[in-house]
């Protein structure tokens, strides 16, 4: 392999998640197929990698320099203290092993343990220091002792603190502050390469493995786990002729009781910690939150399994040639065959036997049995079945060699059951019911009904349930063609497809299994396939029955849920209503009624009728304790109520309800039921509400541990939790394990490959969105909606909602090419799954027209015209929807000056956002209409619907934007500023509030505050044109120099390439200053990237006509003008633009026919049309119809924007044409 060949990229993400330093250059090395060069720019990109995260915790002035790996600055006789260096005798990720000669207070030979140079960042130092505590608090011949410590060139005060460095250690000493430890110097080898060339027997390897497995079990009483035994860490040295071993290495140990450090020491997201063929399969996962010692025990098994056939379980040569998610899934899922195995079928057996003084048949016979048990129960996947410690396993071994019975014993066939189905933890659950069902009916009729036909038909039900079962049971066997991975929701698919016709004449057996199989798949989440056996069953039990009877109502029960499940609740409602008053009939029992009702609430809860659902859960609970007796659905009922009080805002009530609800659940079910990991999950809810963060991670923290126990790992009930305890962590401020455990989620969620990838998929780019991983979020989300594979409305929903949802948010963080991108695809994943008639289609063009309101103003205004028809002909009553397709029409009418139509649909939006009482949404309404108001000219009202807004949204910088803008209008400038500064008190990071800030106080002459808030608001997300752009008018206005202004446009146009308003802006500028040929370029791509937006051009326009008369550039403006008119004619700012255009350029008559069109379309027009009307008069000779239309110019000045700067210079650019003449 040359370097060329390697996958880089590919390499050193594998590399960087692998946490011990050996293994990742082992790994390097496999990668790299040994070439140097490529090892060693690898090694220096990691080296970059973990100097990033250091940064991101450290000042930068504390950063370490780069470190060079090759280079190690002590040499063999350098002193450190009282220790001579002699040789170099090992080497690892973060530290170098020396043998070293103490001088005093005594002589010895030691090892001498230090950081490398350059690798003393925080991580790797907490590490060490990790490790030195480990190794401190050992105490037993086994396990090599630590005798002294201290850092380069520093001295131990008493008490181990170092000198001048206490509490320090995590930064870099650029005087060589690097820490070491000094320990016992263990002149041995690897056991096994030991007892290999000691040819040591079978028994005597045993008796040398017992006394590791005692060493590792002090380690374990001193609250200490490995994480990282393998032989080259357990040492073997002969004293007084007899074989010590020793362990060494707690570099990756882990605490179980006490910090071994009190430095922040952490396992980085995705790293994995220890060595891949003797890694157990909770380590190879990338949350090793729970790693247990018994993780130590399954390493344990591997080294046995090695001096006992001379090869780990998982061969070494297969590993190294894997890829790096193929070696985790085989250590998590690839059962290693027994040593005996692989003694028969190894090609090197006789070497192998040669070493252990045997034969190969012998020693196949010696390791088969007892030994074979002993070893595959250490290495059992399930860590509950391996040895609870290594005592216990150093015991068994003891036994086999006192030729005593052994606890390990080969698994049953009922185990092997066992494990088949903890593969299939949900749906196993089917079989189980369907066998209890189908008994409890055939006891049932056969007490009521003892006829001989009846009898004959038991027979057959009880047959049909045999044979399912022994099919499953069949299936467990791997010898079965479908093979070991068949698993029971397979089975599920093809039993539901075939049992029909075999129980045609039999609608009560076939109702009790239709029933089942519904409920096996609702769990499983597949509502689609639920529905038609719940129907079936329910349409079974009404022939059979009537429609009022009890089975009847259970049916409608069991419906209800999976009608749930599609989010059609108010079916689910009507569906367990009805059952409900079918017990009412018949007195049903209890614990049916409570199971309805329950129902009932959920379903409620879930439409958000709180009131509604506490009432009913009330009158359950009352019922319940009427009777005296205990109901494990009244828990249920207990935390749904709890639910519905944090919705409400009542999360300290709601706390009360959910202690009482898992006491019930604890007493009831168990601790490790998953009903009571519900209660506690919702008892965690109320918890994180209240801001008691350590107490909710405590509760959710039991809650993954049942969860986990319940449901396979990518499971959304799984998620649910996980999502919990991530927002918990965040407001603890844990980053780090927040984003390991997003990672892991992301891999667990990647591996789905069944008829859930969808889910999955959705799953993914909701852990992409949290890590702020647009890219990957949007390209796996545009994946999922460009698939055909949709089995129910479900997923389409669910990938329509995370396509409204991501690109609205993508959108409003101003990453407006990926936001827009997702809105676009939702619209055509509408109409390509729904078809244009369907309120899902309707509420996607809403979206897409409120993207297109600056592109495409018209083409916004006619998409959301057709959303609010499909609404009003599919709705029967105003909704939320209807509400922001009109907001959408309003503001795309606004875009065209279409005001007084833009005002009619704004005041709409508003009045259905207050009926519906959503007081965050009625207040956006209403600053999106002051925001027309203001450019109206009715400033009053728009003052007075900004201030109602803020009313109801304090902090909403959109309402204090457009309340200052009305009051700069009436010349309340300094009121203005006060609003301005109120509301950035609440948000302090608004870039919008600033720039426009700013603004008002470049008006008031503050210009020093002014640049300052100008300032801040380009260097605050998400970048927008017009900051810039004023930031630039301000430096202009105080003087800056033209390097600066140019600075500024070009880090603008650097965040926004395609700004038309940035490019225009530049370009007015060059040509003030008489960069003609710069200032063309920048026209030609302002226009460019204005395309046919008529507002666009027609600010161009404005913008050259109107300036100061050596920025003036009429010819250029009269040709934007008659663009912007001819794209938007019916638009009567456009015209306005035009007549001014045609007055620079001398065409007085133009200009007069152009602005009375302008006033015609405007309501009679304001000020910016009657000077130029005035002047153009006065041009043609017209001297009284000039004073009159000029005379009404000024009063209308003077009332509504006596400070506006255009106008100002408007007024004295005619007083100063009119003393002229």
């Amino acid at each position: 392999m040359t370097s060329q060949s390697i996958d880089e990229k590919a390499v050193f993400n594998a590399a960087r998640r692998i946490g011990d330093a050996a293994v990742r250059d082992e790994y390097l090395a496999q990668a790299c197929g040994g070439d140097s060069s490529a090892i060693m720019r690898m090694r220096e990109l990691l080296q970059i990698h973990e100097e990033a995260s250091s940064f991101l915790e450290s000042p930068a002035a504390d950063l370490p320099p780069t470190a060079d790996l090759s280079t190690v600055s002590e040499r063999p006789s350098s002193r450190i203290g009282p220790y001579k260096l002699l040789q170099q005798i090992g080497e690892g990720g973060m530290g170098v092993v020396f043998m070293a000669e103490q001088s005093e207070p005594v002589r010895r030979t030691v090892a001498l343990k230090i950081v490398r140079p350059g690798m003393d960042t925080r991580q790797v130092i907490a590490r060490f220091e990790a490790e030195r505590q480990a190794l401190a608090l050992m105490d037993h011949p086994n396990i090599a002792k630590v005798l002294d410590a201290g850092v380069v060139g520093q001295a131990l005060q008493p008490g181990g603190e170092i000198a001048g460095h206490a509490g320090q250690a995590e930064q870099p000493d650029s005087q060589g502050g690097r820490p070491y430890f000094v320990m016992e110097l263990v002149k041995g080898v690897a056991i096994t390469d030991y007892c290999d060339q000691q040819q040591l027997t079978i028994r005597q390897r045993l008796e040398l493995f017992t006394q590791v497995c005692h060493a590792v079990q002090h380690a374990h009483q001193k609250g200490v786990i490995h994480r990282d035994l393998k032989p080259s860490n357990v040492l073997v040295a002969e004293y007084d002729g007899r074989p010590v071993p020793k362990v060494i290495d707690f570099g990756v140990a882990k605490a179980t009781a006490q910090k071994l450090t009190e430095r922040t020491m952490f396992t980085q997201f995705g790293q994995l910690v220890g060595t891949f063929e003797y890694m157990s399969p909770e380590q190879a996962r990338f949350n090793q939150l729970d790693v247990d010692t018994r993780s130590d025990v399954y390493s344990l098994g591997v080294m046995l399994y090695e001096l006992l056939t001379g090869s780990t379980p998982l061969e070494k040569e297969r590993l190294r040639s894997a890829a790096f998610d193929e070696i985790l899934r085989l250590i998590n899922e690839e059962e290693p065959p027994r040593p005996s195995t692989r003694l028969s079928s190894g090609g090197a057996v006789a070497t192998v036997a040669a070493r252990r003084r045997s034969e190969p048949a012998r020693l196949s016979r010696e390791v088969s049995g007892e030994l074979d048990w002993i070893v595959m129960k250490c290495l059992e996947k399930d860590r509950n079945r391996r040895y609870e410690t290594t005592n216990g396993l150093a015991r068994d071994i003891q036994r086999y060699l006192n030729d005593e019975p052994v606890q390990a014993c080969p698994p049953s066939a009922s185990y092997r059951l066992k494990k088949f189905i903890r593969r299939n933890k949900i749906a196993a659950a089917f079989f189980v019911t369907l066998a209890v069902s189908v008994a409890a009916l055939a006891v049932s009729n056969v007490q009521t009904r003892r006829s001989e036909r009846l009898a004959t038909i038991e027979t057959a039900k009880a047959t049909a349930v045999s044979g399912l079962l022994q099919k499953m049971l069949g299936s467990a066997n791997p010898d079965e063609l479908k093979g070991t991975d068949y698993s029971v929701r397979q089975l599920l698919d093809d039993f539901s497809g075939s049992f029909g016709a075999d129980l045609k004449d039999q609608p009560e057996v076939e109702a009790v299994i239709r029933a089942t199989v519904g409920r096996a798949y609702w769990r499983l989440g597949e509502a689609a396939k639920a529905e038609p056996h719940l129907t079936r069953a329910l349409e079974l039990r009404r022939r059979a029955f009537g429609n009022r009877h009890s089975k009847v109502a259970e049916s409608l029960v069991d419906y209800s849920w999976n009608l749930a499940e599609a989010q059609r609740y108010e079916d689910a409602e009507k569906a367990v209503r009805e059952a409900l008053s079918i017990y009412d009939e018949h007195r049903a029992e209890l614990p049916l009624v409570l199971q309805a009702k329950w129902s009932l609430q959920r379903f409620l809860i879930s439409q958000t009728r709180y009131e509604q659902a506490d009432a009913v859960a009330q009158e359950a609970l009352a019922l319940a304790r009427a009777s005296g007796g205990e109901y494990p659905v009244a828990a249920n009922i207990l935390h749904g109520l709890a639910d519905s009080l944090i919705a409400q805002g009542r999360p300290a009530e709601a706390e009360v309800m959910a202690r009482e609800s898992v006491q019930m659940h604890q007493k009831l079910h168990g601790r490790e039921h998953t009903e009571t990991g519900w209660g506690m999950w919702t008892l965690a809810r109320s918890l994180n509400d209240q801001k008691k963060y350590d107490e909710a991670e405590t509760v959710l923290r039991e809650t993954l541990n049942i969860m986990q126990k319940r449901f396979p790992a990518g499971h959304r009930h799984l998620g649910t939790a996980l999502s919990l305890l991530k927002a918990v962590l965040k407001a603890k401020g844990d980053h780090a394990e927040w984003e390991e455990l997003l990672r892991g989620e992301i891999q667990a969620a990647a591996k789905v490959v069944d008829k859930a990838t969808l889910d999955a998929m959705l799953r993914r780019v909701q852990l992409h969105v949290e890590l702020g991983e647009n890219d990957a979020a949007a390209n796996l989300l545009l994946e999922a909606a460009r698939r055909d594979d949709f089995a129910d409305d479900r997923l389409r929903d669910g990938v329509l909602d995370a396509l409204h949802t991501n690109g609205w948010s993508l959108s409003s963080a101003g990453d407006l090419a990926r936001g827009h991108k997702l809105l676009n695809e939702s619209l055509d994943f509408c109409l390509k799954q729904f078809g244009e008639e369907d309120l899902r289609t309707a509420r996607s063009q809403g979206y897409v027209s409120f993207i297109l309101l600056t592109k495409d103003a018209k083409e916004a205004e006619a998409l959301a015209r057709k959303a609010l028809a499909t609404q009003r002909r599919l709705l029967d009553r105003d909704n939320i929807d209807v509400a922001f397709s009109l907001n959408s029409m309003g503001l795309a009418l606004a875009h065209q000056n279409r005001l007084p139509e833009a005002e009619e649909s704004l005041r709409q939006a508003a009045a259905i956002r207050k009926m519906l009482k959503d007081d965050p949404a009625v207040a956006r309404a209403l600053s999106n209409l002051a925001r027309v108001l203001n450019q109206h000219g009715k400033v009053e009202e728009a003052a007075e619907a900004a201030r109602e807004a803020l009313t109801l949204l304090p902090d909403s910088a959109s309402a204090a934007a457009q309340l200052a803008d009305s009051l700069r209008q009436l010349d309340k400038l300094e009121e203005a500023v006060q609003v301005y500064q109120q509301t950035l008190r609440a948000v302090p990071d608004n870039a919008c509030l600033r720039s426009n800030l700013g603004n008002v106080l470049r008006q008031l002459g503050r210009l020093d505050e002014a640049l300052a808030e100008h300032e801040k608001s380009i260097s605050l997300p998400p970048a927008h044109a017009d900051h810039f752009t004023e930031y630039a008018q301000t430096l202009q206005q105080a003087g800056a120099p033209d390097d600066q202004i140019l600075g500024v446009y070009r880090k603008g146009l650097e965040l926004q390439p395609g700004s038309a308003e940035l490019h225009g802006s530049l370009a007015k500028f060059l040509d003030a200053k008489g960069r003609s040929a710069e200032a063309h370029v920048e026209w030609e791509r302002a226009v460019q990237a204005a395309g046919r937006n008529a507002n666009a051009l027609n600010v161009f326009a404005w913008i050259l006509a109107t300036a100061p008369e050596p920025q003036r550039n009429p010819v250029r403006a009269l040709e934007f003008a008659k663009q912007a008119v001819a794209i938007q004619p019916e638009v009567g700012n456009l015209w306005n633009t035009l007549g001014v255009a045609q007055y620079r350029n001398g065409d007085w008559q133009g200009a007069l026919d152009a602005l009375q069109k302008s006033q015609d379309l405007r309501n009679g027009g304001d000020a910016f049309d009657w000077y130029f009307v005035a002047m153009a008069h006065w041009q043609l000779g017209h001297q009284d119809e000039a004073r009159t239309w000029y005379e009404r110019a000024v009063r209308w000045t003077d009332e509504n924007q006596p400070r506006n700067e255009e106008l100002v210079r408007f007024r004295g650019e005619a007083e100063e044409l009119f003393g002229s003449r």
